[in-house]
């Protein structure tokens, strides 16, 4: 395409990569505190190495077939990763606040979204680690 075109499709795949936003705060939510930074910089260090393994591989690919080819190969082979991951990496269900929760019954009269408050608030919380002050403060 020129070059209109070009930095049209460059700004959609750019606001395309936008879903990294909620990646990024499950991924924090996800690390204990203490060993966030170093997570994060194996996370980037993953990234940046994958990225560089594409694009020589459609690089090669691009020598034996042409570079215009081989860029829609490295654009299907993204759509068909996306579409694969959509089911794992689709957000969670947000509960919705108490007020505009629609009247389900929850089996015992109550509406859903009380029984899901009586359910929680009864349920002990769950301890998976303990967390130690580091060395000097």
């Amino acid at each position: 395409p020129g070059v209109a075109w070009a930095a049209v499709i460059a700004a959609v795949a750019a606001a395309g990569l936008s879903y990294q936003l909620g990646l990024q705060r499950r991924f924090v939510e996800s690390v204990p505190e203490e060993v966030r930074g170093q997570a994060f910089g194996l996370l980037s260090a993953g990234l940046m190495t994958g990225q560089a393994i594409g694009a020589a591989a459609i690089g090669a690919l691009s020598e034996s077939i042409g570079p215009g080819p081989a860029i829609v190969a490295a654009g299907l082979a993204g759509v068909l990763a996306a579409l694969a991951l959509s089911g794992t990496l689709r957000p969670d269900a947000r509960p919705v606040s108490g007020g505009d929760a629609p009247f389900v019954s929850g089996g015992d009269g109550r509406s859903a979204a009380v029984h899901s408050e009586i359910t929680r608030a009864d349920a002990a919380p769950e301890v998976t680690e303990t967390v130690r002050p580091s060395p000097g403060g």
